[in-house]
Protein backbone atom coordinates (compact mmCIF):
# COMPACT_ATOMS: atom_id res chain seq x y z
CA UNK A 1 0.00 0.00 0.00
CA UNK A 2 2.78 2.42 0.96
CA UNK A 3 4.66 1.67 -2.26
CA UNK A 4 1.54 2.43 -4.29
CA UNK A 5 1.06 5.76 -2.54
CA UNK A 6 4.70 6.72 -3.13
CA UNK A 7 4.45 5.71 -6.79
CA UNK A 8 1.29 7.81 -7.21
CA UNK A 9 2.95 10.84 -5.61
CA UNK A 10 5.99 10.45 -7.89
CA UNK A 11 3.70 10.15 -10.94
CA UNK A 12 1.76 13.29 -10.03
CA UNK A 13 5.03 15.16 -9.40
CA UNK A 14 6.38 14.20 -12.83
CA UNK A 15 3.13 15.13 -14.52
CA UNK A 16 3.11 18.47 -12.72
CA UNK A 17 6.58 19.29 -14.05
CA UNK A 18 5.57 18.47 -17.64
CA UNK A 19 2.34 20.46 -17.30
CA UNK A 20 4.43 23.41 -16.09
CA UNK A 21 6.31 23.27 -19.40
CA UNK A 22 3.02 23.46 -21.26
CA UNK A 23 2.00 26.46 -19.16
CA UNK A 24 5.05 28.39 -20.40
CA UNK A 25 4.37 27.36 -24.02
CA UNK A 26 7.25 24.93 -24.41
CA UNK A 27 7.26 23.25 -27.81
CA UNK A 28 5.49 19.94 -28.28
CA UNK A 29 8.81 18.25 -29.07
CA UNK A 30 10.28 19.44 -25.75
CA UNK A 31 7.20 18.26 -23.88
CA UNK A 32 7.29 14.85 -25.55
CA UNK A 33 11.02 14.45 -24.96
CA UNK A 34 10.77 15.43 -21.29
CA UNK A 35 7.78 13.15 -20.84
CA UNK A 36 9.77 10.23 -22.20
CA UNK A 37 12.73 11.02 -19.95
CA UNK A 38 10.37 11.13 -16.97
CA UNK A 39 8.93 7.75 -17.91
CA UNK A 40 5.54 9.19 -18.84
CA UNK A 41 4.69 7.16 -21.88
CA UNK A 42 2.21 8.36 -24.48
CA UNK A 43 0.60 6.39 -27.25
CA UNK A 44 1.17 7.39 -30.86
CA UNK A 45 -2.39 8.74 -30.93
CA UNK A 46 -1.82 10.87 -27.85
CA UNK A 47 1.37 12.34 -29.27
CA UNK A 48 -0.40 13.28 -32.49
CA UNK A 49 -3.30 14.76 -30.53
CA UNK A 50 -0.88 16.97 -28.62
CA UNK A 51 0.64 18.20 -31.90
CA UNK A 52 -2.61 18.54 -33.78
CA UNK A 53 -4.10 21.83 -35.03
CA UNK A 54 -6.55 23.85 -32.97
CA UNK A 55 -10.13 23.81 -34.27
CA UNK A 56 -11.99 27.05 -34.91
CA UNK A 57 -15.45 27.90 -36.17
CA UNK A 58 -15.80 29.19 -39.71
CA UNK A 59 -17.53 32.33 -38.55
CA UNK A 60 -16.67 36.04 -38.32
CA UNK A 61 -17.08 35.61 -34.57
CA UNK A 62 -14.10 33.22 -34.45
CA UNK A 63 -11.76 36.22 -34.50
CA UNK A 64 -13.23 37.22 -31.14
CA UNK A 65 -12.33 33.94 -29.43
CA UNK A 66 -10.75 34.96 -26.10
CA UNK A 67 -7.01 34.44 -25.87
CA UNK A 68 -7.33 32.46 -22.63
CA UNK A 69 -9.08 29.73 -24.63
CA UNK A 70 -6.65 29.35 -27.52
CA UNK A 71 -3.52 29.85 -25.43
CA UNK A 72 -4.33 26.95 -23.14
CA UNK A 73 -5.19 24.24 -25.65
CA UNK A 74 -1.85 22.46 -25.32
CA UNK A 75 -2.01 22.43 -21.53
CA UNK A 76 -5.62 21.22 -21.59
CA UNK A 77 -4.76 18.44 -24.03
CA UNK A 78 -1.81 17.34 -21.92
CA UNK A 79 -3.99 17.30 -18.80
CA UNK A 80 -6.52 15.19 -20.69
CA UNK A 81 -3.81 12.74 -21.83
CA UNK A 82 -2.43 12.34 -18.31
CA UNK A 83 -5.93 11.70 -16.96
CA UNK A 84 -6.51 8.90 -19.45
CA UNK A 85 -3.89 6.58 -18.00
CA UNK A 86 -3.74 3.16 -19.60
CA UNK A 87 -7.38 3.24 -20.67
CA UNK A 88 -7.85 6.33 -22.88
CA UNK A 89 -11.20 5.36 -24.42
CA UNK A 90 -13.32 7.09 -25.45
CA UNK A 91 -10.79 9.40 -27.10
CA UNK A 92 -12.22 12.82 -26.29
CA UNK A 93 -11.06 16.37 -26.87
CA UNK A 94 -11.21 18.75 -23.93
CA UNK A 95 -14.08 21.01 -22.82
CA UNK A 96 -11.79 23.93 -23.71
CA UNK A 97 -11.66 22.79 -27.34
CA UNK A 98 -15.39 22.12 -27.49
CA UNK A 99 -15.93 25.67 -26.23
CA UNK A 100 -13.65 27.13 -28.92
CA UNK A 101 -15.45 25.23 -31.67
CA UNK A 102 -18.99 25.96 -30.53
CA UNK A 103 -18.68 29.53 -29.24
CA UNK A 104 -18.45 31.42 -32.51
CA UNK A 105 -20.89 29.14 -34.32
CA UNK A 106 -23.43 29.65 -31.54
CA UNK A 107 -23.09 33.42 -31.82
CA UNK A 108 -23.77 33.25 -35.54
CA UNK A 109 -26.44 30.54 -35.59
CA UNK A 110 -28.80 29.56 -32.74
CA UNK A 111 -28.56 26.06 -31.23
CA UNK A 112 -30.98 23.43 -30.02
CA UNK A 113 -31.47 23.24 -26.26
CA UNK A 114 -29.23 20.19 -25.83
CA UNK A 115 -26.38 21.90 -27.69
CA UNK A 116 -26.82 25.04 -25.59
CA UNK A 117 -26.34 22.83 -22.55
CA UNK A 118 -23.26 21.19 -24.05
CA UNK A 119 -21.69 24.53 -24.95
CA UNK A 120 -22.36 26.22 -21.60
CA UNK A 121 -21.34 23.15 -19.60
CA UNK A 122 -18.06 22.86 -21.54
CA UNK A 123 -17.42 26.59 -21.15
CA UNK A 124 -17.93 26.33 -17.39
CA UNK A 125 -15.47 23.41 -17.13
CA UNK A 126 -12.88 25.36 -19.12
CA UNK A 127 -13.46 28.61 -17.20
CA UNK A 128 -12.98 26.91 -13.83
CA UNK A 129 -9.42 25.96 -14.83
CA UNK A 130 -8.30 28.64 -17.26
CA UNK A 131 -10.74 31.54 -17.04
CA UNK A 132 -9.51 35.03 -16.12
CA UNK A 133 -12.10 35.44 -13.37
CA UNK A 134 -15.00 37.84 -13.08
CA UNK A 135 -17.87 35.37 -13.43
CA UNK A 136 -19.06 33.99 -10.11
CA UNK A 137 -20.07 30.38 -9.52
CA UNK A 138 -23.58 31.63 -8.75
CA UNK A 139 -23.74 33.19 -12.22
CA UNK A 140 -22.46 29.99 -13.79
CA UNK A 141 -25.21 28.02 -12.04
CA UNK A 142 -27.73 30.20 -13.84
CA UNK A 143 -25.93 29.85 -17.17
CA UNK A 144 -24.83 26.23 -17.35
CA UNK A 145 -26.15 22.87 -16.12
CA UNK A 146 -24.24 21.22 -13.28
CA UNK A 147 -23.97 18.10 -15.40
CA UNK A 148 -25.13 16.84 -18.76
CA UNK A 149 -27.93 14.33 -19.15
CA UNK A 150 -26.90 10.87 -20.39
CA UNK A 151 -28.24 11.77 -23.83
CA UNK A 152 -26.39 15.10 -23.93
CA UNK A 153 -23.19 13.39 -22.75
CA UNK A 154 -23.17 10.45 -25.15
CA UNK A 155 -25.03 11.73 -28.19
CA UNK A 156 -23.90 15.36 -28.16
CA UNK A 157 -20.77 16.13 -26.14
CA UNK A 158 -18.95 12.84 -26.74
CA UNK A 159 -19.70 12.97 -30.45
CA UNK A 160 -18.30 16.44 -31.05
CA UNK A 161 -15.39 15.91 -28.63
CA UNK A 162 -14.48 12.63 -30.33
CA UNK A 163 -14.68 14.24 -33.74
CA UNK A 164 -12.52 17.22 -32.76
CA UNK A 165 -9.82 14.93 -31.38
CA UNK A 166 -9.90 12.52 -34.31
CA UNK A 167 -9.42 15.35 -36.79
CA UNK A 168 -6.64 16.91 -34.73
CA UNK A 169 -4.87 13.54 -34.72
CA UNK A 170 -5.43 12.92 -38.42
CA UNK A 171 -3.97 16.25 -39.46
CA UNK A 172 -1.19 16.56 -36.89
CA UNK A 173 2.15 17.53 -38.48
CA UNK A 174 4.91 14.95 -38.19
CA UNK A 175 7.34 17.64 -37.07
CA UNK A 176 7.31 21.31 -36.10
CA UNK A 177 5.93 22.77 -39.32
CA UNK A 178 2.67 24.13 -40.65
CA UNK A 179 -0.16 21.63 -40.78
CA UNK A 180 -1.03 20.57 -44.31
CA UNK A 181 -3.95 22.26 -45.98
CA UNK A 182 -6.97 20.04 -46.12
CA UNK A 183 -10.70 20.23 -46.67
CA UNK A 184 -12.77 18.46 -44.08
CA UNK A 185 -15.85 16.31 -44.54
CA UNK A 186 -19.30 17.35 -43.36
CA UNK A 187 -20.52 16.70 -39.83
CA UNK A 188 -24.16 15.74 -40.43
CA UNK A 189 -25.00 15.41 -36.74
CA UNK A 190 -24.41 19.14 -36.22
CA UNK A 191 -24.96 20.50 -39.70
CA UNK A 192 -21.34 21.69 -39.61
CA UNK A 193 -18.39 21.31 -41.97
CA UNK A 194 -14.65 21.64 -41.33
CA UNK A 195 -12.40 23.89 -43.39
CA UNK A 196 -8.69 24.65 -43.21
CA UNK A 197 -7.80 28.16 -42.03
CA UNK A 198 -4.73 29.34 -44.03
CA UNK A 199 -4.10 32.22 -41.62
CA UNK A 200 -3.91 30.25 -38.37
CA UNK A 201 -3.04 26.79 -39.66
CA UNK A 202 -6.04 25.46 -37.75
CA UNK A 203 -9.37 23.99 -38.79
CA UNK A 204 -12.55 26.02 -38.91
CA UNK A 205 -16.02 24.71 -38.24
CA UNK A 206 -18.70 25.74 -40.73
CA UNK A 207 -22.10 27.24 -40.11
CA UNK A 208 -24.83 25.63 -38.03
CA UNK A 209 -28.29 25.97 -39.60
CA UNK A 210 -30.27 24.85 -36.55
CA UNK A 211 -33.55 26.00 -35.04
CA UNK A 212 -33.57 29.31 -33.21
CA UNK A 213 -33.18 29.12 -29.46
CA UNK A 214 -31.30 32.41 -29.09
CA UNK A 215 -32.24 35.92 -30.14
CA UNK A 216 -29.71 38.65 -30.87
CA UNK A 217 -29.68 41.63 -28.52
CA UNK A 218 -29.89 44.78 -30.73
CA UNK A 219 -28.08 46.85 -28.09
CA UNK A 220 -25.10 44.64 -27.24
CA UNK A 221 -24.96 42.64 -30.45
CA UNK A 222 -24.73 39.46 -28.34
CA UNK A 223 -27.11 36.53 -28.06
CA UNK A 224 -29.57 35.82 -25.30
CA UNK A 225 -31.85 32.88 -24.62
CA UNK A 226 -35.49 33.32 -25.57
Amino acid sequence: MTDNIIAQIELEHKQGLILALARVNASVEVILAMSELAGLKMTSEQGKYLRGPVMHSNSPWAADTPAWLTQNVRHARLTQIFSEGENPYPLLATPLEVTIVMKASALENPLHDEWVNVMTWAAHQAYQVYGPGGISEQAWREIAPEQLTPYEQTQCYNRIATDIRARAVKHAPKAVKAAKRVEMADLPHLGMSWQFDPETGGLKLGRVPLEAKFTRDPITGGLKLR
